[in-house]
């Protein structure tokens, strides 16, 4: 996922603890960045009946100034992040769907 135009690194991150269990792209992304951005989802958690007339949050797009940040579900107790390079405005985001869907499925299937 992490060769798709416009991704600089892609990431399976366990949602409890932020532990990456697997990795790949831009090496000062795939750690440190792609565990704290983690956090993002779990401050939605503890604060969830606030957004209760929203309903479940699905995806968390945070926008930095040299990186954009995507944050979804994948699995029971897994998130994927994705960080990706704002300028690019032709990412096929469909693409990322189907690739998400196939890999949340294998997640499930543990």
């Amino acid at each position: 996922m992490a060769g798709q135009h416009g991704f600089l690194a892609a990431a399976l991150v366990e949602l409890d603890g932020g532990m990456v269990w697997h990795a790949e792209g831009a090496p000062d992304l795939c750690d440190a960045v792609v565990s704290a951005a983690s956090d993002y989802w779990r401050l939605y958690r503890r604060s969830q009946p606030v957004f209760e007339k929203l309903g479940n949050l699905h995806v968390a797009m945070l926008f930095h100034r040299d990186g954009r940040i995507t944050v979804s579900a994948c699995g029971p107790g897994m998130l994927l992040v994705i960080v990706t390079d704002p300028r690019q405005q032709d990412i096929d985001w469909e693409q990322w769907k189907t690739a998400h869907a196939r890999l949340e499925k294998l997640v499930s299937a543990f």
